[in-house]
């Protein structure tokens, strides 16, 4: 593992234990920055984020940024976390473009 690098399967990890009510209720703020999580990731901490929030009802603030998702996926997040996420300014990978790995 280089430096700071979870990646999709290690933020799976993560994912389900906020669906299975271990650790979600008690989160306020969630950094997952430059961690490579890409949009496998991205898609594993919205149902673990549950539907409006169920799973994570304390989350006051994720960020996200540097994670290499493609636009689809930003919005994706938005249109979940609303306000709650912080501005995403460098996300696209620029050996993977559409950051689907």
């Amino acid at each position: 593992m280089d430096e700071n690098e979870i990646s999709c399967k290690g933020i799976n990890s993560i994912a389900e234990s906020f669906s299975a009510g271990q650790v979600g209720n008690t989160i306020e703020e969630l950094q997952r920055n430059n961690i490579l999580i890409k949009a496998k990731g991205a898609e594993a901490l919205i149902t673990g984020y549950g539907k409006d929030g169920r799973n994570m009802p304390n989350l006051k603030h994720i960020s996200l940024d540097r994670n290499y998702f493609p636009a689809n996926v930003i919005h994706q997040l938005h249109s979940v976390f609303q306000e709650k996420l912080a501005e995403m300014d460098d996300n696209l990978s620029e050996d993977e473009p559409d950051g689907k790995t």
